[in-house]
């Protein structure tokens, strides 16, 4: 983001009657991005900014690449090129071989976690509900809300839906269904040893070393009955909590 240039503002109308101003944001070799606010969005009536991938005099992508909901122009876009500055530290930190020498999170800047406290990376395009159901994910940003404080990091499906990360997960939630089912796979296995490799890993060939549950010295057998001893305390837990 740095030796870029923003353009006077262009202030307009969108094809729906809502008040716009649109600016570019360019390096010297006319490449950045365009950022585009209006006051009522077409799909939820508030305001609204995008930044785009812009270059030649024309957006290259119309996935946006940053977002605001800011109320008023100045602010927006301001949030937005924050963000962008962000997204290039974050593409950085990607290309650097030496995960020693990576960047932490930019300061005051939350880490994007989902409800179980993974990191999910900006580039995750499969996410699941409470419900264990897997969705397409479109993007993930870092968004300001109109309403309280803070930021908070905003999951968009290709529909247009947009929910918090931190409702998501990043590996499918566990449930009583998904217990049953690995129970019965492992009861439809014959064997001692292909049983406990059927329930651990869902396929009797797998090699131990393969094998994430294996531990040396101890019997596959063992390790499958505490497995399901963890994880029906954790569901009663999460029952309990409900």
């Amino acid at each position: 983001m740095s030796a870029m240039t923003m353009s006077a503002p262009d202030v307009g109308t969108t094809s729906y009657g809502s008040p716009q101003v649109i600016v570019t944001v360019l390096n010297e070799d006319g490449r950045g991005y365009l950022l585009s606010w209006v006051e009522s969005a077409f799909d939820t009536g508030m305001p609204e900014c995008m930044a785009f991938q812009y270059a030649d005099g024309v957006v290259t992508s119309w996935l946006d690449e940053a977002v605001s909901y800011e109320p008023t122009p100045e602010e927006a876009m301001a949030d937005c090129i924050r963000q962008l500055k962000l997204l290039v530290l974050v593409k950085k930190e990607r290309k650097m071989t030496d995960k020693s020498d990576c960047p932490s999170w930019a300061e005051d800047v939350p880490a994007p976690v989902d409800r179980d406290g993974n990191v999910v990376p900006l580039t995750t395009r499969e996410l699941y509900d409470e419900a264990g159901r897997k969705f397409e994910v479109r993007e993930i940003a870092l968004v300001n809300f109109m309403i309280g404080e803070g930021q908070t990091w905003r999951v968009k499906r290709p529909n247009g839906l947009a929910i918090m990360l931190d409702s998501c997960h990043l590996e499918c939630p566990d449930s009583w269904e998904q217990l049953l089912k690995d129970l019965d796979r492992a009861a439809d296995t014959t064997g001692v040893i292909k049983c406990a490799c059927s329930y651990l890993t869902g396929d009797v060939d797998t090699e131990c070393d393969d094998c994430k549950s294996y531990k040396k010295g101890r019997w596959c057998t063992q390790i499958m009955v505490e497995d399901i001893a963890r994880r029906i305390r954790e569901l009663r837990e999460a029952d309990d909590a409900d």
